[in-house]
């Protein structure tokens, strides 16, 4: 069985900040078809949210943002697609659902008014049961080399791919990530695709460690540079295929 899951506009609501830099996120008011949310470190300035530049292709989007004081702030948003506080209506409460799912494709289009100030991008789906963790982390890094980095779960590092990543400032980018959960619970990643072009890895790493958690998540989080400059990101067509 196959499910895709659309989630384009779930994710622009309150957010979890990052555990690396303790961010606050609040919602904004709706304009232009765009839903927007802003993140700004603790006691940082308002980040200046401009009109919306960018035309949704569904003809409604999110527009997120990042500003602030504190160099190399991250704001964390996820959604809880499946399990406890599912925004899916599917809380698996006999925990059957989620640890029979092994294949996951993450689709996205994204829209920066000014890439050149985001220091990364990361998109990330994370699985958890029987006290395992699966968290597959995607991270474009913009500043310092233009190439995507994984995250090997078992160690708690970033694994530099090769795979070059340039997205296009004032243009929708088009990402696919393709991953997998081995039959015997490693993590591999499979392919990661931008704006037609295939970087292909077939990486493969332990799991992490979660006790209690459980359920499927998919996550999207915007970095700061060393000046904190305000940046703008839109996503649209969000979702997530498992099967």
């Amino acid at each position: 069985m196959s499910v895709s899951v659309p989630v384009k506009n779930v994710l622009d609501r309150p957010a979890t900040p990052s555990a690396r830099t303790a961010a606050l996120c609040m919602p904004m008011a709706k304009a232009a078809a765009v839903h927007k949310v802003s993140c700004v470190a603790p006691l940082g300035r308002p980040a200046v949210s401009p009109q919306p530049t960018a035309t949704p292709i569904s003809g409604n989007a999110s527009e997120f943002n990042v500003g602030g004081w504190t160099p190399y702030s991250d704001a964390l948003w996820n959604n809880h697609l499946i399990g406890p506080g599912s925004s899916q209506g599917l809380p698996d409460n006999n925990q059957t659902l989620v640890p029979a799912l092994h294949n996951f494709t993450y689709d996205v289009y994204f829209y920066g008014d000014n890439l050149g100030l985001a220091q990364a991008l990361e998109f990330d789906v994370s699985q958890f049961f029987d006290n395992m963790g699966f968290i597959f982390g995607h991270e474009c890094r913009l500043a310092s080399g233009n190439e995507w980095d994984i995250w090997d779960d078992y160690h708690s590092q970033w694994i530099p791919t090769g795979i070059p990543c340039y997205p296009q400032s004032n243009a929708w980018n088009h990402l696919t990530i393709k991953v997998q959960r081995t039959s015997d619970n490693q993590l591999t990643y499979q392919s990661i695709t931008l704006n037609g072009v295939t970087g292909y890895t077939n990486w493969t790493y332990g799991h992490g460690s979660a006790p209690g958690w459980y359920g499927l998540t998919i996550n999207y989080q915007m970095d700061g540079n060393d000046k904190q400059d305000s940046y703008n990101i839109y996503l649209d067509n969000l979702t997530l295929s498992y099967q």
